[in-house]
């Protein structure tokens, strides 16, 4: 337990650094904005394409992304019908669709990490894989959809086919399945940029992160989604599909796992309701705080 409070307190540290700077007027939403694009456009894709080219694809672990796959699409499901029932805003109605769809499994990398090691880590990441390409492909262009380009198919189309997340997610895919090593030099290079991209993260998330209870349903709603059905979906899952135990603590951890950062950066480039989607991360982060060490330790 010590191990995993010191492999997670740089989290709360950075976090905590930007909600300074942003008290002193240091920085300001409008910076988070831009931090948010910056990383889609660049240290995203550069750490997508470090990892996924190197990562070690067992054939019997297939069965972890295809729940993954599973949960997204019920989730995205039951999201669309609760936006419907509540009478959301299209803006709004975006955020919750693709909060119940994205599961923050960076979040859940240095609790597993703590735990299970670089074993753990391996599974973590096969189960990713699904939530990675759904992310950046139905995720997004439902963000889109619901977005300020909203009408132009188009420009959705454009928007979703040129994402650089995707294009590092297939080349990364060609690379492993080719078995083609990069270069070293380029290598570091993905590296050092990719490691920008939780830092940046989580400063941009604490210049949105501004609690409120104003909208505590549309809230509640959108955590219930996520954690609250998602585990009972990975319950599901792990009921029903043949895992080892270790597959089942991954499936449980990552389908409980909080909302998305993507939520909120899909938010910041479609003009979708912002400050619902730092709320939803913001709560959601909080409560995972407590409920993915528990998981880990009672499923240990």
């Amino acid at each position: 337990m010590a191990e995993m409070l010191q492999n997670i307190l740089p989290v709360y540290l950075i976090f905590f650094s930007g909600l300074i700077l942003r008290w002193t007027h240091v920085l300001s939403q409008t910076d988070g904005e831009r931090m948010l694009k910056f990383i889609f456009y660049f240290t995203l894709p550069a750490l997508v394409l470090k990892t996924l080219s190197g990562i070690q694809l067992i054939p019997a672990l297939f069965w972890l992304p295809f729940a993954s796959a599973v949960i997204i699409l019920l989730s995205g499901i039951l999201a669309y019908y609760s936006s419907r029932l509540s009478g959301l805003s299209a803006s709004k109605s975006g955020v919750l669709l693709t909060s119940s769809m994205i599961m923050n499994i960076g979040f859940t990398i240095p609790f597993v990490h703590a735990v299970w090691g670089e074993k753990g880590l391996g599974y973590l990441f096969m189960f990713d894989f699904s939530n990675g390409i759904m992310a950046y492909s139905v995720v997004y262009y439902i963000a889109c959809r619901h977005g300020e380009d909203a009408g132009n198919s188009g420009k959705i189309y454009k928007k979703v086919f040129t994402s650089p997340p995707i294009w590092a997610l297939l080349i990364a895919l060609t690379l492993n399945i080719s078995n083609i090593q990069l270069p070293h030099a380029l290598l570091s290079f993905l590296d050092f940029s990719g490691q920008m991209t939780i830092p940046l993260f989580l400063i941009a998330l604490s210049l949105f992160f501004a609690p409120s209870f104003s909208d505590f349903r549309d809230l509640l709603t959108g955590i219930s989604l996520r954690m609250g059905f998602g585990f009972l979906l990975g319950l599901l899952m792990i009921a029903i599909l043949p895992l080892d135990p270790l597959a089942k603590i991954i499936l449980i951890t990552g389908a409980s796992s909080p909302v998305g950062f993507n939520t909120l950066t899909f938010a910041s480039l479609e003009k979708l309701d912002t400050r619902y989607a730092a709320n939803l991360v913001s709560f959601s982060i909080l409560l995972g705080m407590v409920l993915v060490p528990l998981l880990l330790l009672f499923w240990r």
